[in-house]
């Protein structure tokens, strides 16, 4: 009997975890929405910029995402 009620206990305190983890989520893309961030914490025109520069004709490249993008900022 005391072992389904402590299975019961880990069950329920996973699925807490879970739900915490799930409000956090919730809560921070609430703020990147609150403050007009994209997912990558930069505004919508500072991404567009980004992303602008990075297909600049000149360097011809082009990158599918902000994060290649860096990383070929950060291997320069």
């Amino acid at each position: 009997f005391l072992n389904s009620i402590k299975a019961k206990q880990k069950r329920a305190l996973e699925k807490l975890k879970e739900i915490q983890t799930q409000k956090q989520r919730i809560k921070k893309a609430l703020q990147f929405k609150v403050l007009n961030l994209t997912e990558n914490g930069y505004t919508i025109e500072e991404e567009r910029e980004i992303l602008a520069r990075a297909k600049d004709t000149k360097n011809h490249l082009c990158f599918k995402s902000i994060e290649d993008f860096k990383k070929h900022c950060e291997n320069l």
